[in-house]
């Protein structure tokens, strides 16, 4: 059967004939359906294509049994919305015409689309920008639609979108609002037709086109070197320069960032393949502006010539390493009686007094001055008798051992040092330590010890002024400190240990160590940097210093700085004061005095119980380390807060008027020291809160780093600090609530 054929009729009247077509029968058929999936909430609109689809007096169209609700019709195309179904499969279209039925494929219906979110949201008023929305079932669609609605003009702007990659991300590209010329910023409204869904609104803002600076030349980029861009310019928004609006040979820019004068980012590295010279655009919603060109250079092999560098850098570096030799032994030769040498064993940063254990009451004072640290200057008049008395004065011999000689100086605490009858055997050492810190060994002629020259003395012995010879043979002056507190070949090998654990610190607020000296006989030496103005307080009690309040933060925020370092590298300080903390030249605050450190790794503190002979800063430690002795980070944030207080005071001592024995009963009672004249209310809060009787509310050091910034900035440099400071807000004596019964508050204060 033919699918068309007409019927007609003829008329004649004897003189003439007419013939007339007065119906056709005509085969509806339908040869494509589009798009063939939607969301199962319906709404999509289906297209039928076909011929004679306009036949007959009605048309039908059913999706599963419901009703496709005609939208337009036409002799090669039947337009539908499609029904909603309740679950997500396929079902049949059919077509009925009058009463011929037409039955074609199937259409397969998703799960419902959601849009989560936009980014980025902000676009440049001259639109361009890709904005891409992140959801779930996104690809259940075929035709997606981003609207954007203007309320101050009553108008919506409708753009199309495009799937990118899988089901959870589509971009659409804004269009230009400047012909509607409102004011910037312009807050619009903007949603997603996803068939019959309507997604939720999201907020997308308008600003201000960039002001971009054409570059002056090419870029030149190629592979396996830097292929980063920067343009510069006015006006640029961050948020809105994300928006895939730079182009590079028609791809976008990556790993955008900006800030208001400039933005970079780099080359897609599909483009590094071209050798070819690209254009770098600015792309809008109906134009683009070439901002320069990138010359992409052929990859240039340039192996053969860096071996031929490499290979002749060796020979030379030898022949230097063998002159080098022979004129250090020249010299070693010329500098006579200077040089003391030594059978050194180990060489690592940032070790003070390492191997200082202390163990002793936790309410008993620290027994030397609390203003003295080992970088204190004594006349060399002021030991006429140091052979006898015990002191460091070295006198005529700056050859002979150090262990007959030097003795702690205060000698109600002090352990002599190792005397030359006490024989350590390095070679009882575990093979393994020793091979694990034969990386950082200082030579036995590198170091030149100046015993003539008494830096200062502490318990733990002296320190002398020195001469570290590196490996150029250049002089680098330092201080060479000696620790009586080894005294056995077990603890040289803690003290190894330890070394190698903190071999690798490196901060510019953390004093480093230039290495370390283990004899056979006698004590350690430790080799540190020479710090010319010496420790925090002492510098900060000088009358002919004249620090602000600024500069005094300043010292308190690179301390705070250098400890957020230790404890990332999970080290107690347990001695933290201005008196541990030393200025080099440039007045950098380094935290020092690391005789009191220990590693957490293994448990979460470090108990004082297997040695005698040291005292506890009891006036600097926490209210738990007062009672357990046991040490963490928030026991060293309660030191930082006394370290603050003594900044804020020029180096007044704490609690001056509270018995040692009775500091631990002082702070139970809830009681705090008072805030400083010239300290600010913001940050005596800050030391109230490292004050805090519970160790976890304390804050941590990347907190205090924080905050002491943020206090350190409002400050212009105003506020002369004088010595002899008083105290504000003296009714605030007991910030903290009492931890102590009735009874026990009443015996406490009786006693004070």
């Amino acid at each position: 059967m033919n699918e068309h054929f007409n019927m007609s009729i003829i008329i004649s009247n004897g003189r003439g004939t007419a013939q007339y077509s007065i119906f056709s029968y005509v085969d509806p058929i339908i040869t494509s359906i589009s798009p063939s999936y939607g969301p199962k909430t319906g709404g999509t609109l289906l297209t039928l294509t076909g011929k004679y689809l306009n036949s007959g007096n009605s048309r039908h169209i059913s999706v599963g049994g419901k009703t496709c609700t005609l939208k337009s019709v036409s002799d090669s195309i039947l337009e539908c919305y499609t029904p909603a179904q309740t679950t997500p499969t396929e079902f049949p279209i059919k077509l009925k015409i009058d009463l011929a039925n037409r039955e074609t494929t199937s259409f397969s219906y998703r799960e419902d689309p959601i849009v989560y979110e936009i980014h980025p949201t902000k676009s440049f008023i001259s639109g361009g920008s890709t904005i891409t929305g992140v959801g779930k079932n996104l690809n259940s669609v075929s035709v997606l639609r981003m609207v954007i609605n203007v309320r101050e003009a009553e108008r919506n702007f409708t753009v199309a979108c495009q799937h990118r990659s899988n089901s959870e991300i589509i971009c659409c590209t804004t269009p230009s609002l400047q012909q509607l010329n409102l004011q910037l910023p312009l807050k619009t409204k903007a949603f997603f037709m996803l068939d019959g869904i309507h997604s939720k609104y999201f907020d997308l803002i308008y600003v201000h086109n960039p002001v971009f600076k054409p570059l002056e030349k090419p870029v030149m980029i190629s592979i396996g070197n830097e292929n980063k861009l920067e343009i510069k310019g006015n006006d640029i928004d961050p948020e809105a320069v994300k928006g895939e609006v730079l182009k590079v040979g028609n791809k976008s820019c990556e790993n955008i960032y900006s800030h208001s004068e400039a933005v970079s980012c780099t080359v897609p590295n599909d483009l590094l393949k071209l050798n070819s010279e690209l254009n770098i655009e600015w792309k809008q919603a109906v134009s683009s502006t070439v901002l320069g060109k990138v010359i992409v250079q052929p990859h240039q092999n340039f192996t053969g010539l860096i071996v031929g560098v490499v290979s002749i850098s060796i020979i030379l570096l030898l022949l230097l390493g063998l002159f080098l030799w022979l004129k250090r032994r020249k010299q070693i030769k010329d500098l006579g009686s200077e040089l003391v040498r030594y059978d050194a064993r180990v060489y690592t940063p940032h070790l003070d007094r390492l191997v200082s254990a202390r163990s002793v009451s936790p309410t008993t004072e620290m027994v030397s001055n609390e203003s003295v640290d080992y970088r204190a200057t004594f006349p060399e008049d002021q030991f006429p008798n140091s052979s006898q008395n015990g002191s460091c004065r070295q006198v005529q011999y700056p050859l002979m051992d150090l262990s007959p000689i030097l003795t702690g100086g205060d000698s109600d605490i002090s352990s002599p040092l190792l005397q030359n009858t006490v024989h350590i055997d390095l070679s009882a050492l575990n093979p393994e330590l020793v091979q694990a810190v034969q990386h950082v060994v200082i030579g036995p002629s590198s170091l030149i010890v100046h015993f003539n020259e008494v830096i200062g003395r502490g318990h733990f012995g002296c320190v002398y002024h020195g001469t570290l010879l590196d490996s150029d043979d250049k002089k680098i002056h330092c201080a060479v400190k000696s620790l009586n507190r080894i005294t056995d070949i077990g603890e040289v090998s803690q003290f190894l240990t330890e070394g190698i654990i903190m071999k690798d610190f490196s901060h510019p607020n953390v004093l480093s160590l230039l290495g370390i000296c283990l004899r056979s006989e006698g004590s350690p030496l430790v080799v540190l940097p020479y710090m010319k103005h010496g420790d925090l307080r002492n510098f900060i009690r000088n009358e002919t210093h004249n620090p602000t309040v600024k500069d005094l933060i300043g010292f308190g925020l690179q301390v705070a700085k250098g400890m957020k370092y230790l404890a990332s590298k999970k080290f107690v300080h347990r001695d933290l004061a201005a008196r541990n903390c030393m200025l080099d030249e440039k007045f950098t605050v380094k935290v020092a005095d690391f005789g009191l450190a220990r590693d957490m790794y293994d448990k979460e503190y470090y108990s004082v119980h297997n040695k005698t002979g040291a005292k506890l800063p009891v006036k600097w430690m926490a209210l738990e380390s007062l009672q357990t002795q046991k040490f963490t980070t928030k026991s060293d944030v309660w030191s930082f807060g006394v370290l603050l207080w003594e900044l804020m005071t020029r180096g007044a001592p704490p609690y001056p008027d509270v018995n040692t024995f009775d500091i631990t009963v002082y702070l139970l009672q809830g009681r705090r020291l008072l805030q400083p004249e010239y300290c600010p209310d913001p940050l005596y809060e800050v030391m109230l809160k490292c004050w805090h009787p519970k160790a976890e509310l304390r804050p941590s050091f990347a907190e205090l780093v924080s905050r002491i910034s943020a206090i350190f900035s409002t400050f212009i440099g105003e506020h002369y600090v004088h010595v002899n400071a008083t105290y504000v807000n003296v009714k605030c004596v007991a910030p903290y609530p009492s931890l102590l019964s009735s009874q026990d508050n009443v015996d406490g204060e009786g006693d004070t």
